[in-house]
């Protein structure tokens, strides 16, 4: 499972990780803002696509709902739409009938979400990486965090950084990324004690972990 939350914890299991996604790969032609990654089909023959896009706009009250779903608790929404309008790059999953502007389609359902911050040109950190508990182990993590770090080589932005607990190791490894890259470590401040808000601090003053506990992350 992908749950959401690459933020650090004060904690030693946390690691800083790097992408070291084969670079010599030319992503710059390749269109990225909507891309069907999976196709489900229903008991009933019903087909349902799940759609990456960049950059879309995001129903607060379907985040957080997907946000309870991964089991966080809850953030302010005030800081959270800041936070997605202050991200250099936001990615949705949502689960919609093939033809969404029918009238007899259902309503698309946020499932999965993914940002990144950037300073545009050289570095970009991962943030946020969540999935659906019932679209999970059918590689739909996978998909999000490989289509965003190509959206961001798309850019030219080589150097892509996340923080993960120790249970999510292998998993980012299998996508290329390398944990403390030569014996660099990720550092952090914060204030002790602190209550649950939008930096994701919990009451003990640690940080919420990169993904949520309830794995698997497939």
């Amino acid at each position: 499972m992908l749950p959401m939350h690459n933020t650090a914890r004060d904690s030693p299991d946390v690691s800083y990780f790097k992408s070291t996604t084969h670079l010599q790969a030319d992503y710059s032609s390749e269109s990225l803002d909507e891309v069907v990654l999976r196709k489900f089909t229903q008991s009933d023959g019903t087909v349902y696509n799940v759609v990456f896009r960049k950059g879309g706009p995001v129903d607060l009250d379907d985040l957080e709902q997907l946000c309870a779903k991964v089991g966080w608790p809850p953030r302010p929404s005030a800081k959270v739409r800041i936070a997605l309008a202050n991200s250099f790059m936001v990615g949705t999953l949502t689960l919609e009938a093939p033809d969404p502007g029918s009238p007899a389609a259902p309503p698309p359902r946020l499932v999965g979400l993914a940002r990144a911050t950037s300073d545009g040109v050289f570095n970009a950190t991962l943030w946020d990486v969540a999935v659906d508990p019932d679209l999970q182990n059918l590689g739909l993590g996978k998909a999000l965090v490989e289509t965003m770090v190509r959206a961001l080589l798309r850019l030219d932005i080589t150097n892509v950084t996340l923080f993960a607990d120790a249970h999510t190791i292998s998993f980012y490894s299998a996508l290329g990324f390398q944990p403390d890259p030569q014996g660099i470590k990720g550092m952090f401040w914060f204030v002790q004690g602190r209550e649950v808000d939008g930096g994701g601090l919990k009451r003990d003053g640690t940080r919420r972990g990169a993904l949520s506990r309830q794995s698997p992350l497939e």
